[in-house]
């Protein structure tokens, strides 16, 4: 699984720095921009994972703390805002290396890599629901 998420990482990169027809030294800065982007999104990603992981640990306990499970809450509602004020921030660096026709394209790019998105979860969704 990790490695197809890499994958779709990659993929979905390739096709931004395509869709919005970068030159090679743009894409070279794209990549890295990406690639730094990704390194830490992975570390508060897998922060959420394991705040996840401690909130079920708390309500399977023999006495789940209601005071812990808040805390934890707390902590998982910062992380997924840092995620998401970290992807606005990412955006915009990459906005801000488009040309004026470039940045035209960007607000097409993002509504189908959104649109891609929703349809991927929604399929995995299906998935799931089909295995339990």
């Amino acid at each position: 699984r990790q490695r197809q998420n890499e994958k779709e990482k990659v993929d979905r990169g390739r096709f931004m720095a395509k869709q919005l027809q970068f030159t090679p030294e743009q894409t070279k800065e794209f990549d890295d921009i990406r690639d730094k982007f990704h390194n830490q999104l992975e570390e508060l990603m897998d922060n959420s994972r394991q705040l996840s992981r401690d909130i079920m640990e708390e309500i399977s306990s023999e006495n789940p703390d209601t005071n812990k499970l808040n805390a934890l809450s707390e902590k998982f509602g910062e992380t997924q805002k840092a995620q998401k004020e970290m992807m606005i921030k990412h955006l915009l660096e990459i906005r801000s290396k488009c040309s004026p026709s470039q940045q035209a394209n960007f607000k097409k790019v993002l509504r189908r890599i959104e649109n891609h998105d929703r349809m991927y979860r929604e399929r995995r969704q299906n998935t799931e629901e089909r295995e339990r």
